[in-house]
């Protein structure tokens, strides 16, 4: 047992330990790129606007159901009537965003509508 603290048996073992930590290789076989041959970034245009024609999709309510604002949750803010026409904004698969012939916009379930058209 040595006569020093384990602290300073420690230390003068770790001083004398050799630590071989091999240096990473870099291959320079293949060159460096030269600042020359470096070019502009390439820039994509968008095409040219397209002139197809926006379907539009209208939806039958199949039973009495309210619209919601999907902001502020469950925010009633428009009825749809049974058999009213409205048109198709949005589909979220389970709801639907909407548009009632009185211009109001909102949410309801898919369930309460079939395809019209």
């Amino acid at each position: 047992m040595p006569s020093c603290s384990r602290h300073e048996y420690l230390t003068a073992v770790s001083a004398r330990v050799t630590w071989h930590i091999p240096a990473p290789t870099i291959d320079l076989s293949a060159g460096l790129v030269p600042k020359s041959s470096v070019s502009a970034p390439i820039v994509i245009k968008p095409d040219a606007p397209k002139t197809a024609k926006t379907v539009v999709h209208h939806l039958r309510a199949r039973w009495a159901t309210d619209i919601n604002t999907k902001e502020y949750g469950n925010l009633v803010c428009g009825h749809v009537e049974q058999g009213e026409t409205v048109i198709l904004l949005k589909d979220d698969s389970a709801f639907v965003q909407v548009k009632t012939s009185s211009g109001q916009v909102g949410w309801a379930g898919s369930g309460a509508f079939e395809v019209a058209d």
